[in-house]
């Protein structure tokens, strides 16, 4: 956790230096529509194994940490693009309480992902934290990064 606010307070100070302020607001603005189709395409891509998308929309530097826990190694893409088609077999995936920020070039989506399937034939039903940041380089939009987290369970 003491990670995951330090990476988005350095996200934020660095934003704030450049003198750029984020856009929230109700309605989605047209660049906060298009993270969130481009997040919904991704999902769709992730549940039926597209390799075509996911090597376009996924950047080179992309890496998901959180997985196992804090302390785990991140995965980097081409070890999630290679899980994601041999070992992830998804019967359903959604976002739910999404929230699009944006920065610039930068856009940090954070919801929550319900996922339910399989990895390596073990079958997981599970919902947690997500938080997905997109990055505009030569005018497209890439994801770079993604952090996972478990969320607590209630008694």
């Amino acid at each position: 956790m003491k990670i995951m606010v330090t990476l988005i307070l350095s996200l934020l100070a660095a934003v704030s230096m450049c003198g750029q302020t984020p856009t929230a607001s109700v309605q989605p603005t047209k660049i906060e529509q298009k993270i969130l189709n481009l997040e919904r395409e991704l999902m769709e891509a992730i549940r039926t194994s597209d390799e075509v998308y996911l090597n376009r929309i996924i950047s080179d530097d992309f890496s998901l940490s959180g997985v196992m826990n804090l302390t785990s190694q991140p995965i980097r893409r081409e070890q999630f693009i290679e899980n994601t088609l041999k070992h992830l077999k998804f019967d359903s995936v959604s976002l739910d309480k999404t929230i699009v920020r944006v920065y610039g070039d930068t856009a940090m989506i954070h919801a929550l992902f319900k996922m339910k399937g399989a990895y390596k034939q073990e079958p997981f039903d599970e919902t947690r934290a997500l938080i997905d940041t997109w990055v505009k380089r030569k005018g497209r939009w890439q994801l770079v990064a993604r952090y996972y987290a478990t969320l607590p369970t209630t008694p």
